[in-house]
């Protein structure tokens, strides 16, 4: 947990999990340091009478808080495997036996579920191997040719939240088409951030100012104790079939 550990010495494969990640800071480089977030937005209004502020969010996100942010998510969720019982449409059978997050005690409607935490990737390694449990932390612009186009900056996800299911519509075969349209009792909230990223290694590091979102999860309902998380991840259809069917 107090450790930094450099990206290729944990791997993030599907299936994978260390509770220790949930007391890790949530945006880390590649060699496992702190981005640390230095501003942090006030507020996020999704909807019409729907929004989050970032006070729920500061207990999560201390830095060397270790096993104080590690305690808030061990009394609030559970990680245990995907049961039959837990199945939404019988495309489900699949997720038997992988890992599911539920509820360890009832979660109200609008209170923080946690934060998604993970390693920021660098430029270039998101690929079909990198796109396990990520989440899009935002963009910058890089040159290709003589222009200058924007390339999505992406995190891949390693503390519990990162394992929060999803839903899908499925085909006649059992096969992911595209996100349901309802059934989901948390959702991501984006709050955009100014955090130092180290630059280099070693006694030469230095960070720079840069902005990123910081994803917080919120219930969208009272959730009772036992009961599992669904997210909606906003996946394309194009996503699903190559990640998933």
């Amino acid at each position: 947990m107090r450790r930094d550990i450099h990206f290729t010495a944990s791997p993030n494969r599907i299936g994978s999990y260390n509770r220790a990640n949930n007391g890790k800071y949530p945006l880390r480089d590649y060699q496992g340091r702190a981005i640390r977030i230095r501003e942090l937005e006030q507020a996020v209004t999704i909807d019409p009478g729907v929004r989050y502020t970032s006070e729920q969010i500061k207990p999560y996100i201390q830095f060397q808080g270790y096993e104080q942010v590690g305690a808030r998510y061990e009394e609030k969720l559970q990680l245990r495997s995907f049961t039959a019982q837990d199945m939404k449409a019988p495309g489900e059978s699949a997720l038997i036996g992988q890992a599911t997050v539920v509820a360890n005690r009832r979660i109200a409607k609008g209170e923080i579920v946690g934060v998604y935490g993970g390693t920021v990737l660098p430029m270039g390694i998101f690929g079909p191997s990198g796109q396990t449990y990520t989440m899009r932390v935002g963009s910058k612009e890089v040159a290709r040719g003589n222009t200058l186009v924007e390339e999505p900056i992406h995190l891949s996800g390693d503390n519990i939240i990162s394992r929060i299911n999803t839903l899908f519509e499925y085909d006649a075969q059992g096969k992911p088409l595209r996100q349901a349209p309802s059934g989901y009792n948390v959702e991501a909230v984006g709050f955009n951030v100014e955090a130092d990223r180290w630059m280099g290694v070693g006694e030469g590091a230095r960070t720079k100012r840069e902005n990123l979102i910081l994803t917080a999860v919120f219930a969208t309902e009272d959730i009772s104790a036992g009961a599992e998380l669904r997210m909606d991840y906003q996946y394309t259809e194009g996503a699903i079939k190559n990640l998933f069917a």
